[in-house]
């Protein structure tokens, strides 16, 4: 019966130590796949563009409060009263991303999810392409 038991928690261990295994390498898999992604010009407007403007855009487009405009790089760039919102290549430095994983911003509406603030960090790491010219 010991045996049984001792070889049922064996697989169990096995399957468990698999399944981890599979996570890892798809999160790592998923990583590289959106640093290759936020390589690219368009990744700018496909996937970064639509969480700002669905967080932001209603108090930092046209409006502008705290004269800061996230609707262009160059207006990240410039930032407001603060200073620049972004520096390309450094999102840990980058007052966008500590002010929304403050959760100090969006003030109105939901947070935005973990997932959209990693594709913004990455875009961020990558330099901050946009398809436009600057």
């Amino acid at each position: 019966m010991r045996q049984i038991f001792l070889r049922a928690r064996f697989i169990a261990s096995c399957v468990f130590t698999a399944g981890l295994l599979v996570t890892v390498v798809t999160v790592r898999a998923d990583d590289q796949q959106l640093a290759a992604a936020a390589q690219t010009p368009e990744f700018f407007e496909t996937r970064v563009r639509p969480s700002l403007a669905a967080a932001c855009y209603e108090c930092h487009a046209e409006e502008a409060k705290g004269d800061l405009r996230v609707d262009s790089r160059e207006a990240l760039l410039r930032g407001g009263e603060s200073g620049p919102a972004i520096v390309p290549g450094n999102p840990e430095a980058s007052e966008l991303v500590a002010i929304i994983a403050r959760g100090e911003m969006p003030k109105k509406g939901k947070p935005v999810p973990e997932k959209e603030l990693a594709v913004i960090r990455k875009w961020i790491a990558q330099g901050a392409k946009t398809a436009r010219p600057e």
